[in-house]
């Protein structure tokens, strides 16, 4: 169901996206972190109940002393989609800082790892600051900042964001 909801975003069919995306928190239970984070950030996805999503992202996010930076990304995305860039602005800067400093940590166990599970992990991290740089730019873009907005665009393309292959 999560891999079928981020299908049915990419081939423009909303309502197939967040009904399979309800059932994913459906199945792995009201609680589950990453299942509420993913049914927040394909509302966003799909521009269809976004207050709904932000309410979802800052309840969950409200009991944690350091959100992992995909949520930060998540509630940075659907406060632009929601017209609060300022609020969005500080998400996505420190949702790129945090993802920077794991791929510096990552980077740090170089020789200390399996070199494929290194590169996957690289690669995962890489995918992320793609998205992020691309919703950051969007903000930044909103906020009339069109030369930073244009270098994060650029940034995400060279990381990967390829939403016909599902880095959104």
């Amino acid at each position: 169901y999560r891999v079928r909801s981020i299908v049915h975003v990419c081939t423009g069919r909303p309502e197939a996206a967040l009904a399979d995306v309800a059932r994913v928190v459906d199945l792995a239970g009201d609680g589950n972190a990453e299942a509420i984070n993913l049914r927040a950030y394909v509302r966003g996805l799909v521009g269809r109940e976004i207050d709904q999503g932000l309410d979802e992202i800052e309840r969950l996010m409200m009991g944690m002393p350091e959100p992992p930076p995909e949520y930060l990304d998540t509630r940075g995305f659907l406060r632009h989609l929601a017209g609060r860039q300022e609020g969005a602005l500080a998400d996505l800067d420190a949702a790129i800082e945090q993802t920077h400093l794991q791929r510096r940590q990552m980077m740090r166990l170089r020789g200390h790892m399996d070199g494929i599970e290194l590169l996957q992990g690289m690669r995962s991290l890489d995918h992320a600051l793609a998205v992020m740089c691309h919703h950051r730019g969007l903000v930044l873009e909103a906020l009339g900042q069109s030369e930073q907005a244009q270098a994060d665009f650029d940034a995400a393309r060279q990381k990967g964001f390829a939403p016909e292959r599902g880095i959104l």
